[in-house]
């Protein structure tokens, strides 16, 4: 087991199990809950101290990214919750590979697009909490 993330206090930490550079598994720890394992990748996407994490996890025909939340980022205020297609992310035309990364106040989300002749984007998102016309 590999730890990858760890809280400023420790008391969240996020590892791995790699055989041969190929994940087999991905865990959460915290002093009050033990040990957790996870649906999928974690490696890249970690937010709000442990308790936001963007997973890769494969659904037997493709890769998706799923957000899953624990301790504060379930809270109201905790992380904004927002539909990255419907948001208009991802241009028309493109298709949304991955999250890729995620700043630790949930704030900043970058990814991965690919565009209509195949190549690979990048793209980034900052997000506010409020705008104006």
């Amino acid at each position: 087991m590999t730890p990858y993330y760890a809280n400023p206090d420790a008391s969240t930490i996020i590892s791995y199990v790699a055989n041969d550079g190929v994940l087999e598994r991905s865990f959460r720890w915290t002093a009050s809950e033990g040990a957790i394992e996870l649906p999928g990748d974690v490696r890249g996407g970690i937010a709000l101290g442990g308790d936001l994490l963007l997973a890769r996890v494969w659904d037997g025909t493709r890769t998706e990214t799923r957000v899953l939340k624990y301790g504060r980022a379930l809270e109201a205020d905790g992380a904004p919750a927002i539909d990255l297609l419907e948001a208009g992310v991802v241009p028309e035309g493109y298709e949304l590979r991955f999250v890729d990364a995620i700043s630790d106040d949930a704030r900043l989300v970058a990814g991965t697009a690919t565009d209509a002749a195949g190549a690979t984007r990048g793209w980034m998102l900052r997000l506010i909490d409020s705008c104006s016309p």
